[in-house]
């Protein structure tokens, strides 16, 4: 399968740029979704001017910078031009207070500025579905992402937030594959967390490792494929046992490959 398979460098907060290339190069990784934020190797507002180094850097450690977690300001978007970034992912708030369709039109009403970055600098912006966010299910995505065209304004396919509103993984796939910039490749499960003598239910989420969670990863990768997708698939970090993460990232990373 002709996939790039790309880690997101969230946890990785301490590492100073030389650190970091090495890090993710011994992981196994040739590719980064690179979490461009305050606190991080290259800061928002100096994206502009630092991205580009900090993207030659990572070349000499072998690897390719696919996307960003990032701000959805003007230095982020001229820096993702000058080092060849294609994409900047970002999700979509709820308002609880809206409906659905209010939610998703001030959703909108607030993107445009960024919109018009993306069709300035030629970089996508790419909306990731999530739990407790307006864009959750499959169908809300497409529906969100209607009427933008994909080089503009794309599709991250989350399969963890997929399984977790409890969609098959092909008819999801079937409903946002021609809009897919990027995949986060994850899984996760609810847990109960009382007992069943207790009459109000509580679950908490479990993002967990791509052969035990409920998104079928034999599935969802043999389908992408079938389909002609050979974009980035982005592995999981925010698993629950952190102590396990570098195990269960190289664990992870075998396991997509074999597919």
């Amino acid at each position: 399968m002709a996939f790039t398979f790309s880690l997101f460098t969230k946890p990785f907060t301490k590492e100073n740029p030389e650190e970091l290339g090495k890090l993710v190069s011994s992981l196994g990784f040739n590719a980064i979704e690179f979490c461009l934020r305050d606190g991080y190797q290259v800061a928002p507002a100096e994206a502009d001017k630092k991205l580009p180094q900090f993207a030659e850097l990572m070349k000499s450690y072998g690897i390719k910078i696919i996307g960003l977690g990032a701000p959805l300001i003007e230095p982020v978007f001229a820096g993702c031009q000058a080092a060849g970034v294609p994409l900047i992912r970002t999700i979509i708030p709820m308002d609880s207070k809206s409906g659905f369709d209010k939610a998703v039109s001030e959703a909108k009403k607030k993107l445009e500025p960024a919109v018009a970055l993306a069709e300035k600098y030629g970089v996508a912006i790419a909306i990731q579905n999530h739990y407790d966010s307006i864009v959750h299910t499959t169908m809300e995505q497409r529906y969100f992402l209607d009427g933008y065209p994909k080089n503009i304004v794309g599709a991250v396919w989350d399969s963890a937030t997929s399984c977790l509103a409890g969609e098959k993984a092909e008819q999801a796939l079937s409903i946002i594959a021609d809009k897919i910039l990027m995949v986060n490749l994850k899984n996760a499960y609810y847990v109960r967390t009382n007992t069943y003598d207790n009459p109000d239910g509580k679950y908490n989420l479990v993002i967990t490792s791509g052969r035990q969670g409920m998104a079928s990863w034999p599935t969802i990768l043999p389908w992408l494929a079938s389909f002609g997708y050979k974009g980035a698939m982005c592995l999981a970090h925010e698993y629950n046992d952190q102590e396990r993460l570098f195990e269960l990232l190289k664990e992870d990373l075998a396991f997509a490959k074999s597919l």
